[in-house]
């Protein structure tokens, strides 16, 4: 009897230590080595069950994204099996582990953290201002990032590389490429970005005060016309003129003031409103205005910008004239041009 006790003991120690051992170390070694994992993922066990001898089901998370797998032990250890797609099928770890974790578990969790990284380094508010093309791991600790950046106010489109780490706060930005093809601090560039934005929004904001300007001049004209029927006179000779010349026509019965100092440069009516832009035909009740943040109307004739821009207007396409902003210069060189109160030659960005 204490033979037949003794040889089942041995038996079951027998079973015991030949039995698969894989703890969680050993099968976080065997993630990192089948995923090429760097220093910088971050992998974690998070249980291991038996299926057969010498099969196990191990799940697992690399950058917070949840895998389950099947570890089988052969005579040199521990390997990754088979892996889980997402639609619940076991695929051969040996032909996709190497290249899962940049197409299938990387690509999740990089583009959500280049997604916010871009909205935080940009102070971006939502994603409608950026497109991200791709990303893809240059080194053990880098990642390149290619995003299509949009100005949030010329809506221009840049190309921009960028190269990717995650320190101990977190994911930062290293380098970025510029136009040349050159890199530099990410620091330096979205410094210079964001300066530019500024400039972008305090002249598109200087272009939409003067619109405003302008379409509330109108609305007065518009008033002076439906009474008289025909636009207030510039004076004697004149085909066109500043504000000033037809303040007294409007104020105080049509307008309570004209605001004439914020860059308002012309006013034009009957046969001067086919002087400039290409309109040939007129009427008496045909009024043009126009605007501009910087120019004179000095300076407009001195330069030749302005009322000599080449574009003519088209009355089957009124808005051939607007523009798309797509550098600081632009704003400085354009004349708004409200035509009987419709906008015919204005920024895109309205």
């Amino acid at each position: 009897m204490k033979i037949r006790i003794f040889l089942l003991l041995l038996f079951c120690g027998i079973l015991i230590y030949c039995s698969p051992k894989l703890d969680n170390q050993k099968a976080l070694e065997v993630v990192k080595a089948a995923f090429q994992l760097s220093e910088t993922d971050k992998a974690e066990v998070q249980g291991i069950s038996q299926e057969s001898n010498k099969l196990m089901l191990v799940k697992f998370k690399i950058n917070e994204i949840q895998i389950n797998s099947k570890m089988r032990r052969y005579d040199k250890g521990w390997q990754l099996d088979e892996i889980q797609d997402d639609t619940g099928m076991w695929l051969p770890a040996s032909n996709i582990a190497s290249v899962y974790y940049q197409f299938g578990v990387g690509k999740k969790y990089f583009f959500s953290q280049a997604t916010e990284l871009i909205k935080q380094s940009f102070q971006f508010i939502d994603n409608s201002q950026f497109d991200i093309l791709g990303i893809s791991k240059e080194t053990k600790e880098t990642f390149l990032v290619k995003f299509n950046l949009k100005s949030a106010v010329d809506f221009y489109e840049a190309q921009i590389s960028a190269r990717m780490r995650r320190y101990d706060k977190g994911w930062q930005f290293d380098e970025i490429q510029n136009k040349s093809g050159m890199w530099s601090p990410a620091s330096e560039f979205i410094k210079s970005f964001q300066s530019a934005e500024t400039i972008k929004k305090t002249e598109s904001v200087k272009f939409n005060i003067i619109m405003k300007d302008m379409e509330y001049i109108a609305s007065g004209i518009k008033k002076y016309i439906s009474k008289n029927g025909v636009p207030p006179p510039l004076g004697e000779n004149y085909t066109s003129g500043h504000v000033d010349n037809i303040k007294n026509y409007l104020v105080p019965e049509y307008l309570s003031d004209i605001p004439e100092r914020d860059g308002f440069i012309g006013y034009e009516n009957g046969a001067g409103c086919i002087q400039w832009h290409g309109i040939s035909e007129n009427s008496k009740t045909d009024f043009i205005l126009k605007g501009n943040t910087e120019l004179t109307m000095e300076a407009l004739f001195r330069k030749g910008l302005g009322f000599f821009e080449s574009w003519r207007y088209n009355p089957k396409d009124p808005e051939a004239g607007f523009i798309k902003i797509s550098n600081l210069d632009e704003y400085k060189k354009i004349t708004a041009v409200l035509f009987n109160g419709r906008w015919i030659r204005a920024p895109k960005f309205r």
